[in-house]
C-alpha cells in the first residue's frame, strides 16, 4: 500500500492485453486508484506507414519485428 497519496490523478491509456493490465494493478497496489482509457487497436500496416513515413523504410522495416 501507498505509504503517501497522492492527489494527482493517473491515468492509463491503452489497447488492453493481459501484460498492460499486470502492470495497471501493479500501479493501483503501489499509490491508488487508477483511470484506464481503452482505445481502439491501430492496424499493424497503419502504424507500419506512419512509421516509414515519419523515420522512413529501413527503419520502419527493422522495428516490425517489435510490433
Amino acid at each position: 500500500m501507498a505509504a503517501e497519496s497522492s492527489t494527482r490523478p493517473i491515468v492509463v491509456v491503452t489497447e488492453g492485453g493481459p501484460h498492460i493490465w499486470a502492470i495497471v494493478n501493479a500501479l493501483a497496489d503501489r499509490v491508488g486508484p487508477v483511470s484506464v482509457i481503452l482505445e481502439s487497436p491501430e492496424s499493424k500496416k497503419r502504424l507500419l506507414t506512419g512509421r516509414a513515413r515519419r523515420q522512413g523504410w529501413i527503419s520502419a522495416i527493422g522495428q516490425l519485428g517489435t510490433m
